[in-house]
């Protein structure tokens, strides 16, 4: 009977592991795609949604530090730059919603670019935030150059969420305050200069937008962070 009892015991602990196995596969199977779910989420409620992350404390600190030093050029860019469904945008919206930050950029404008964009949609983005006027039937030099006459007197941080290419940047960045009057070396010495906050997929943007700053590559999750970090998603469900 005992030997009966831990063949018995033997066998049930050999089907729990299997079964545990399995479940653990597939979940590390579907993780990426649920990364990419909570992120795209993040994408399309922009910088409105908040909650409790695990893992990226350090990334976010470290992020802030960068954003909070001054800049050489009339507005600083830095870039966070990772496969999709790593956390870009959670984390960029984590900065974006942090007190310290509200503090430091009393003018804070998220846009989101995506693979396909309308330059004029990211001018008219930028002037909602300084004019109630109908603009839409303005050209896009016209939206570009108005966009800039304000920003370049503004202190701003200005998050560009999902940039898929140098050419989009290229696009923005006509609409940005470069070689302005308002230089670094005009503004107080207490006084953060503006800033510019990129997510990408591609390396490319980054040096594009800023090739004497080196990108900040997000790392990617252990096992433990990301069980947490999907536990507080299903119980939010």
């Amino acid at each position: 009977k005992i030997d009966l009892a831990e063949r018995v015991k033997e066998l049930l602990d050999k089907e729990i592991q299997t079964v545990f196995h399995n479940v653990t596969k597939e979940l590390d199977d579907i993780q990426p795609q649920e990364a990419e779910t909570n992120d795209t989420d993040l994408r399309q409620h922009g910088h409105k949604i908040d909650k409790k992350i695990v893992g990226f404390e350090d990334a976010i600190d470290d992020l802030i530090g960068k954003l909070e030093q001054p800049s050489s050029d009339p507005v600083g860019v830095i870039s966070i730059i990772g496969m999709g469904g790593l956390g870009k945008t959670t984390v960029a919206s984590k900065i974006f919603n942090d007190p310290g930050i509200e503090y430091l950029f009393p003018i804070r404008i998220w846009i989101t670019i995506s693979e396909s964009y309308n330059p004029k949609d990211i001018y008219m983005a930028i002037l909602e935030h300084f004019i109630t006027d109908d603009m839409s039937g303005k050209s896009d030099d016209d939206l570009a150059e108005k966009a800039r006459e304000h920003l370049k007197n503004a202190v701003f941080l200005l998050v560009l969420d999902d940039v898929w290419t140098p050419d989009a940047w290229k696009d923005i960045k006509r609409a940005l305050p470069w070689g302005s009057s308002r230089s670094p070396s005009s503004l107080p010495s207490d006084k953060t200069s503006s800033k510019v906050l990129i997510t990408s997929r591609h390396t490319s943007v980054a040096l594009s937008a800023n090739p004497n700053e080196q990108p900040y590559a997000l790392r990617f999750l252990n096992k433990d962070e990301s069980w947490k970090n999907n536990a507080t998603v299903y119980r939010s469900l």
